[in-house]
């Protein structure tokens, strides 16, 4: 749902996608980016009028998500999912923590690290260059 008035009246969205959203964000470009069930990230640059699939190369379930300050955006998920992009959430690349303990979001801590925070409490989580 949108609104354009502050939340007193909504409208739908269409999305390609038939399955469960669980989050979104803004992006800094002011695209939008929405997640959820079995891998599934879309984008739009319009506001929500159209959507295109993200390559997230994973089938697991995304739950939560970020930017950072320099523009990556990290998801992270089921299973020890963690997603980052560096193309404004065209793709990402897929990681799956050892312990596959699943998060609920994520958010900065610095330039190479974020916190996960699920079930297990709040987690760093290294980030590669």
């Amino acid at each position: 749902y949108k609104s354009t008035d502050g939340g007193r009246i909504f409208e739908g969205i269409q999305t390609p996608y038939e399955g469960s959203f669980w989050g979104g964000m803004a992006l800094a470009n002011n695209n939008l980016l929405i997640w959820g069930m079995r891998g599934n990230a879309y984008l739009s640059n319009d506001g929500g009028r159209n959507w295109v699939r993200s390559e997230t190369n994973t089938d697991r379930s995304i739950s939560g998500g970020t930017q950072l300050a320099d523009g990556r955006i990290v998801l992270t998920g089921l299973s020890g999912l963690v997603l980052v992009s560096k193309d404004n959430g065209r793709t990402f690349d897929a990681t799956v923590r050892s312990d596959r303990l699943s998060f609920a979001t994520v958010s900065s801590k610095s330039d190479s690290e974020v916190l996960l925070y699920g079930d297990p409490g709040v987690l760093p989580h290294p980030l590669a260059n």
